[in-house]
């Protein structure tokens, strides 16, 4: 076969060498389907490699393929080829005593260097008559240590998730927001033990299976210092969409999406998708969420700031089918348009401007000034401003965002699989059982 798609922690000793560049594996990939040294067997090999590592059914494998190209630029998925124009890694020949060594070119880009540097080191040693295609592959201690990795990973996660979850209940508990009691005694506790029952007898919300899963989350356990584990959770990295490749994300996206779930129970799911789903969207568009915003019940999923400081309003949504419609209030206005903004912006800053730092138990707290200052530059604009919206589609994990800004067809802007979809959602659907 004239080219190949491998997974980094997939990669033998003897294929070092046909290992391109991230930057050209299109170009590769391109060949390898329809240009010149096409191979008839690559397009079965990239269904295969789609159906085993994204989980893509036939119906999607166009989505899944778009995927792919993206996993490709990002070094998530190398490619191999025989006579390979644009090799990441050379060989320098051994010099006197010295043996020779492969080394990762200088000139691949500094977003690629952890994960190949990582490919290179965990290269996995020859096996004996293997061939090129790998046709006579077997299970190697590296699979397993990357599974010993993600298994510290998910631990990590799961920590930094209870200790929030812990938090907010005491914040709720000190702010009469909530009262929480012993169910042996009955009797109330106190903020500070909310905080410690939480912490201890908390669900962990990304399950921890198999040996080298539990052996990572117990080195992880045992690490004297939380910088410590981080390290160790940091290696799980390269492994696909069925990965923890970003810890610190992923623990603040699942425990953004738990603890502002609005819809009835049965629609908790796909809310819960949705928002992370946007989160994931947002990160792609560069933007961060404004710091005077508040997550209510009526109002928008987000406000941003991108990189010159211009103002967005975001919708997330999450439905088992492709989707990009949202819903309309009672004046026939769409969510991410100016006129529900503009309206929206009128009630928070004469209705809601009243009951500044008033108790309340609602969804978000009492109502600040910075709240009411954020939507007075909302009003002041008559609701104009950049307007998305996130669509997810629950069942195959794929993430649609669109700018609105009032026009009747909405544009589509960006279209991914969300990282590490299948372990999100089965961790959602224990959690929320």
């Amino acid at each position: 076969m004239h080219a190949r798609l491998r997974m980094p922690d997939d990669l033998y000793q003897h294929e070092i060498g046909l290992i391109c560049l991230p930057r050209w594996s299109l170009l590769v990939l391109r060949d390898a389907v329809s240009g010149p040294w096409a191979d008839p067997g690559f397009d079965s090999h990239v269904r295969e490699f789609l159906t085993l590592n994204y989980q893509a059914p036939a119906h999607l494998m166009e989505d899944a393929f778009q995927a792919l190209q993206h996993d490709l630029l990002q070094g998530r998925v190398l490619i191999t080829e025989r006579m390979t124009r644009f090799p990441a890694f050379f060989w320098i020949p051994p010099k006197e005593d010295q043996a020779g060594y492969w080394l990762l070119g200088h000139h691949v880009h500094a977003e690629h260097r952890p994960i190949l540097q990582l490919a290179l080191d965990n290269a996995r040693a020859d096996v004996p008559n293997a061939s090129v295609d790998g046709a006579t592959e077997s299970q190697s201690a590296l699979g397993r240590a990357f599974n010993t990795a993600k298994g510290a990973a998910k631990q990590l996660a799961n920590d930094l998730m209870r200790r929030n979850a812990a938090l907010n209940a005491q914040w709720q508990a000190d702010n009469g927001m909530a009262t929480f009691t012993d169910k042996a005694t009955g009797n109330v506790l106190s903020p500070d033990e909310v905080k410690e029952r939480w912490e201890a007898e908390g669900k962990d919300v990304l399950p921890i299976e198999g040996e080298d899963q539990q052996q990572g989350a117990q080195a992880v356990k045992d690490a004297p210092a939380m910088g410590a584990a981080m390290v160790v959770a940091q290696t799980a990295a390269s492994r696909g969409r069925n990965i923890i490749q970003q810890p610190d994300d992923i623990t603040q996206d699942i425990a953004k999406a738990l603890q502002s779930l609005r819809g009835p129970k049965d629609k908790q799911l796909s809310e819960a998708l949705g928002k992370i789903g946007g989160e994931q969207a947002k990160r792609r568009q560069g933007v961060k969420t404004d710091p005077r915003y508040v997550d209510r019940y009526h109002g928008p999923d987000d406000m941003t700031r991108d990189s010159n400081d211009k103002l967005g309003e975001w919708e997330f949504k999450g439905n088992k089918a492709d989707s990009k419609a949202v819903a309309k209030d009672s004046n026939g206005h769409k969510q991410g348009s100016e006129k529900k903004n503009e309206t929206r912006a009128r009630k928070m800053t004469k209705d809601k401007a009243r009951k500044v730092d008033s108790p309340s138990n609602r969804q978000g707290g009492p109502y600040t000034q910075e709240e009411i200052a954020l939507w007075q530059e909302v009003e002041k604009n008559k609701g104009q401003k950049q307007h998305f919206s996130v669509h997810t589609n629950t069942e195959t994990g794929m993430v649609r965002t669109y700018e609105r800004n009032d026009v009747e067809e909405p544009k589509l802007i960006d279209e991914f699989r969300m990282d590490n979809f299948d372990e999100i959602k089965k961790s959602l659907q224990e959690l929320l059982k």
